[in-house]
């Protein structure tokens, strides 16, 4: 009984190290010691648009939205409610469906 337990745990061992056949590449890469990155391969140079005229297309497209957004009407700030006059109007519209029935 152990034998046979000590057999099927070396196979387990064996199957799991090995990759399948049809594995995918980024699986049996994975299992290769060699296939992780050099942190001295990481680029240290930094590529950033600083160009003056394409930040100021960035604040003219910025600029023409904040135009369409506000020339919107459904961007007017809703009128100040009072919770409790809002409160009494649904009261008395339940309270006029309750008198029709």
């Amino acid at each position: 009984m152990i034998g046979a337990l000590a057999l099927a745990a070396l196979g387990l061992a064996a199957c799991a190290s090995d990759a399948p056949e049809n594995a995918p590449a980024w699986f049996t890469e994975r299992l290769e010691p060699h296939s992780y990155p050099s942190l001295q391969d990481v680029p240290t140079a930094h590529v950033a648009t600083t160009d003056e005229a394409h930040w100021n297309r960035v604040e003219a497209d910025l600029l023409a939205a904040q135009r369409a957004m506000k020339g919107n009407p459904r961007s007017e700030p809703a009128p100040p409610t009072d919770p409790e006059a809002f409160t009494e109007e649904a009261r008395d519209v339940i309270d006029d469906t309750a008198a029709t029935h």
